[in-house]
C-alpha cells in the first residue's frame, strides 16, 4: 500500500512539474510564446513566458503579465508590471497603468501615465487623456489629445470629435470625423453618419451606414434600418433587423418587435419581447 501511495505521489508530481519549472526563451520569443499559450487558455504557462520576458526587460511581456494579474484580481501586481512596461517605453503599458489608477480613484496619477503613453503614441492613452481633459472643462486640450488619438486610429476619439463638432453646429467637420471613425469600425460613428444622412434625406447612404453600425452591434442602427424597411412595406426584413437590435440589447427594437408580433396575432411572442424591452428600459414597462 505504501509503495502504491508513493507511486501515485510521483505520478502526481510528474504530471504537474511543468507548473513549477522555469521556462527558457529569448527576449524575442518570450512574448510570442506567452501569446500562444494565452490564446489556447493556458494562462499559467503564458504567465511564465511573460514573466521571463519581463525579466529580460521586454515592455510588452510586462504588460501581458499585468493583464493576466488583473484578470486574477491582483491589481497590485498588475500595476507593478504595467508600470515596469511603461518605464521600458511600451506605450500601451502606460495606458493600462493609467486606466488602473483611474479605476482606483487616483486621477492625477492616471493623467501622468496617460500623458506618457500619449507621448509614446498610444491611441488609447491619448483618447483617455482627451476625455479626462474634457471632463475637467479643458475643451481645447481635450480636442488636441482626441485629435491625436483619432490620427493614431482610435475610432472612439474620432467619434468624440465628431460629436463635439456636431454640437458646435459644424456638420461638415462632424461628418469628416464620423467617416473616419466608421472606417475604423467604430459602430457609433457609423450610426451617427446614418442619422446625418437620414436627416439630409439621403436614404441610400443612411441605409449603408446603419447597416454597418448594425453589423458592429449598435442596436439603434438595427432599429433605424428596420424602420426604413417597415415603411417600405418589407415587414419580414424589418422583423429581422428588429430581432438583431433586440438581441444586442436595444429596448426600442424589442418593443417594436413585440408590436409587430402583436399585429401578426402572436401574443406569446409579443409578450416575451415586451418583457425584454421592459427589462432593458423601464420606460417600456407600461402594461398592455
Amino acid at each position: 500500500m505504501k509503495s502504491v501511495s508513493k507511486g501515485l505521489v510521483v505520478v502526481f508530481l510528474l504530471a504537474f512539474s511543468h507548473l513549477s519549472m522555469s521556462v527558457e526563451c529569448s527576449r524575442e520569443t518570450c512574448v510570442a510564446l506567452g501569446h500562444a499559450q494565452s490564446n489556447t487558455g493556458n494562462n499559467v504557462l503564458a504567465a511564465r513566458y511573460y514573466q521571463k520576458g519581463c525579466q529580460l526587460n521586454d515592455g510588452l511581456a510586462c504588460a501581458g503579465l499585468g493583464v493576466l494579474k488583473k484578470q486574477l484580481g491582483d491589481k497590485v501586481l498588475a500595476g507593478k508590471y504595467y508600470k515596469k512596461g511603461c518605464e521600458l517605453h511600451y506605450a500601451r503599458a502606460c495606458a493600462l497603468f493609467g486606466v488602473l489608477k483611474y479605476e482606483l480613484g487616483d486621477v492625477a496619477l492616471a493623467e501622468i501615465y496617460y500623458q506618457k503613453g500619449c507621448s509614446l503614441n498610444s491611441w488609447e492613452a491619448c483618447t483617455n487623456l482627451g476625455f479626462l481633459k474634457y471632463g475637467s472643462g479643458n475643451r481645447m486640450e481635450a480636442e488636441r489629445f482626441l485629435d491625436k488619438g483619432c490620427e493614431l486610429k482610435s475610432g472612439t476619439a474620432c467619434r468624440a470629435l465628431g460629436e463635439v463638432s456636431y454640437q458646435s453646429r459644424n456638420q461638415v467637420l462632424a461628418e469628416k470625423y464620423w467617416m473616419k471613425g466608421c472606417g475604423l469600425n467604430d459602430g457609433f460613428s457609423c450610426n451617427n453618419l446614418g442619422t446625418l444622412k437620414h436627416q439630409s434625406r439621403n436614404q441610400r447612404l443612411a441605409e449603408r451606414y446603419w447597416k454597418k453600425g448594425c453589423r458592429l452591434k449598435i442596436g439603434f442602427s438595427c432599429y433605424s434600418l428596420a424602420g426604413l424597411q417597415y415603411q417600405s412595406g418589407n415587414k419580414a426584413v424589418a422583423e429581422r433587423y428588429y430581432r438583431k437590435g433586440c438581441r444586442v440589447g436595444d429596448a426600442k427594437s424589442c418593443q417594436a418587435l413585440g408590436e409587430l408580433k402583436y399585429q401578426l396575432g402572436d401574443r406569446t411572442a409579443a409578450r416575451r419581447f415586451f418583457n425584454k424591452a421592459c427589462t432593458l428600459d423601464k420606460r417600456f414597462c407600461a402594461s398592455r
